[in-house]
């Protein structure tokens, strides 16, 4: 199996997983080519991402979505989000917290956060692969940090919102983390 493969399923298995939280307005952080947008009503869905290749393609794929590639675009729009999705994005950030407090900014009062994140116990296999070429990318590379549960309830605290739920897929190699406000 190649890497583009390899990383086309767990794409599909992460989105799989955030999936059931999707409601009411929904900002994709770290969209990539978009393709939570065909789980949302084009409506309501906001994509971003910093690749701006990637969201080309997304606006070719979905031209009903609207997709920004800074925060100021989303300020913009003049919404708050009741749901913001971060599928496989926070182990990619230098500042979690960071964006994290930025993002929260643009949450609605009883808004909440959907991540996903390869489980720490797990890195080896995550840079092995990567490093094999069974992922796309260069994962050892892009990855600033492999967070656990522990990490997600400081992120939490520190946030001011309560973690609501945490539980491990595909079979403990990743994690799914629900924060809400």
């Amino acid at each position: 199996m190649s890497g583009t493969y390899l990383s086309v399923w767990l794409r599909r298995r992460r989105l799989a997983k955030v999936a059931p939280f999707i409601h009411g307005e929904i900002l994709d952080f770290g969209c990539g080519l978009g393709e939570l947008l065909a789980v949302c009503r084009p409506t309501t869905y906001v994509g971003y991402d910093l690749n701006r290749g990637a969201l080309a393609a997304a606006r070719k794929k979905y031209p009903q979505g609207v997709f920004c590639s800074d925060f100021a675009e989303i300020q913009d729009l003049g919404k708050k989000f009741d749901v913001i999705v971060m599928a496989a994005v926070i182990e990619h950030l230098e500042d979690p917290l960071a964006t994290l407090r930025t993002l929260t900014a643009f949450m609605a009062p009883d808004g909440k956060l959907v991540l996903t994140t390869p489980h720490p116990r797990w890195r080896w296999l995550h840079e092995a692969a990567g490093s094999l070429g069974l992922l796309t990318g260069k994962a050892k590379e892009h990855h600033k940090a492999f967070l656990n549960r522990s990490d997600m309830v400081r992120l939490a605290n520190d946030l001011g919102l309560k973690l609501s739920r945490a539980e491990l897929f595909l079979f403990g190699a990743n994690q799914l983390f629900v924060l809400n406000s």
